[in-house]
């Protein structure tokens, strides 16, 4: 009798595997032994560019708390432009590291390394287990999306990306609602007045509106990178490639 949830279970498990950075970054099967050693010099190139930015950022830190902390606005300003500036080589630097890495196994970028280590993971274990076409179109393929669905539908970000839009609508309304309300009850309020509350209005109703949508758009991006959701949504994208590679429409 086949467990499905177990046979899923043991393919996601396989999946996050090689994803590991053990597996990725420091085991790496994938790069020939003779070119370890160019890995090598990527690493400590790598640690040596994030350590030059660290130092800097400490020193720029430094200067500006001795130098400018009586100027509170240049000070700030300088501040975060150091920071984002530390962030931002900081990115560069590993996002050119991983390119090189990318490149010691013949692959252009990092990404297409990961997706090409991930899927033959994938279908290696699948074949172990000696599925047919139709068991993964009947029964695991049907059973994951389901269970994607469940997962989605019952997370907490699914319940704040459903409430988060009523609660900025709500807050624009109760706006308007006040400013009827005190236009009502005050008899003396002149039209110059009114429409100073009516334009103060419309510029906060703007500035929700883009707050809610920076808001729900970050929720989103949040619900992407979650671990279950991003690795269970793979697990069911590997499914439907590993079926399009034996030129089946499930």
């Amino acid at each position: 009798m086949m467990d499905i949830e177990n046979e899923l279970f043991e393919l996601y498990m396989e999946v996050k595997k090689v994803k590991k950075f053990k597996s990725m970054f420091l085991d790496s099967p994938f790069i020939k032994k003779e070119r370890a050693q160019e890995k090598n010099k990527i690493y400590l190139l790598l640690f040596c560019k994030l350590i030059s930015c660290l130092v800097l950022y400490i020193l720029c830190w430094f200067f500006l708390d001795k130098y400018l902390y009586e100027n509170k606005l240049p000070y700030t300003v300088l501040l975060l432009a150091s920071f984002f500036t530390f962030c931002f080589l900081t990115g560069l630097s590993v996002n050119q590291a991983s390119t090189k890495f990318a490149r010691l196994a013949g692959f252009r970028e990092f990404h297409l390394l990961k997706k090409k280590v991930v899927y033959e993971a994938f279908e290696k274990r699948l074949r172990s287990r000696n599925f047919t076409v139709n068991q993964i179109e009947k029964y695991l393929l049907p059973y994951l999306k389901s269970q994607n669905e469940d997962r989605l539908a019952g997370s907490t970000i699914t319940f704040l990306k459903n409430i988060i839009p009523t609660i900025f609508v709500s807050i624009i309304t109760s706006f308007f609602a006040l400013l009827i309300n005190t236009a009502v009850r005050e008899p003396n309020l002149k039209q110059e007045d009114f429409d100073v509350a009516m334009v103060t209005w419309i510029s906060l109703g703007i500035q929700t509106i883009v707050m809610g949508a920076f808001m729900f758009k970050l929720i989103h991006h949040l619900q992407s990178i979650l671990d279950y959701k991003k690795n269970h949504k793979l697990l069911e994208t590997l499914f439907y490639n590993y079926l399009l590679k034996k030129d089946r429409k499930p």
